[in-house]
């Protein structure tokens, strides 16, 4: 069974906007898991440069069996561009992309070595497979001033 680490925006971030969770998230996480081959699965929000840029990309992953994949640079971009996260599912493999996802739309998070999952922009769930790395990345998000579930 994975570790689920289940965690909380600190009270400094504003409540009313979920996409800079995001990217401060993926900030903590950084150096721990920038090197993995990250793919997004599941995308909703709303983007500061234009709503036809979230819609495409979530057309392409919506069409998408195994995902957008993203480099870690690309994914902070994706994370700085968008106002608003509603719903997101972000995998990280160690050895290649994440392939075919459950064609009802489940997603089998041990297959992954880490994942990111945002519903309603309010429950932030990381996935990791490495328990060491699980007690790391806890550590980071509470350091961080994350509220951790």
């Amino acid at each position: 069974m994975t570790p689920v680490i289940e965690f909380h925006p600190p009270t400094a971030l504003s409540r009313d906007k979920s996409s800079p969770f995001l990217h401060a998230v993926l900030e903590t996480l950084e150096n721990e898991v920038d090197a993995l081959h990250w793919s997004v699965l599941e995308l909703n929000g709303r983007a500061n440069i234009g709503s036809e840029f979230v819609e495409a990309l979530e057309n392409r992953v919506e069409d998408s069996n195994s995902g957008l994949k993203r480099t870690w640079a690309e994914l902070l971009a994706l994370a700085h561009s968008l106002d608003r996260l509603v719903d997101g599912v972000f995998v990280a493999c160690r050895t290649g992309f994440f392939e075919a996802s459950d064609p009802e739309g489940k997603f089998d998070f041990e297959r992954c070595d880490l994942a990111l999952e945002v519903n309603d922009g309010k429950a932030w769930r990381l996935h990791v497979a490495a328990p060491a790395l699980a007690e790391r990345l806890r550590t980071r998000l509470q350091e961080a001033g994350w509220t951790l579930a």
